[in-house]
């Protein structure tokens, strides 16, 4: 698949896109005027439970730029403050694999707001859980 490189293209094409795997589950960060730096570690302490912690600090590419959400719109205009960190977020997630074709998972993020969030407004943290019930054929 070839997607041209123009900037409408480009914000469409990244909106389209799901950031769980990149950005966090809590769905907060979006894909421009961001720095992430990401950690994780995946266990298996049992033959068929599977443990994944994964920690993401994030900050603004450039402090005059504003900080984006998924879609492309903007969480927080560039010029409402000049801190970089926009926060972190800590995911962990638990699956359960019964068999060959079924499967649970429990999930739970949580987004620490950092300097720049806490600088320009509200900066309540954030707390996403879910659980999941998968049956592949």
């Amino acid at each position: 698949m070839t997607i041209r490189t123009t900037q409408t293209s480009e914000l469409t094409r990244k909106s389209l896109l799901t950031g769980h795997k990149w950005f966090g589950y809590n769905d907060i960060i979006g894909r421009q005027n961001i720095i992430d730096l990401s950690l994780g570690i995946n266990l298996s302490p049992a033959q068929k439970v599977q443990l994944n912690i994964d920690h993401h600090i994030f900050w603004r590419a450039s402090n005059t730029d504003a900080a984006y959400n998924p879609g492309g719109g903007v969480i927080r205009a560039g010029n409402s403050g000049i801190k970089k960190q926009i926060g972190s977020e800590l995911d962990i997630t638990l699956k359960y694999k019964f068999n060959l074709h079924l499967a649970a998972q429990l999930g739970w993020g949580h987004f620490f707001a950092g300097d720049f969030i806490k600088e320009s407004g509200p900066h309540e943290d954030i707390d996403f859980a879910y659980t999941q019930l998968q049956f592949t054929f």
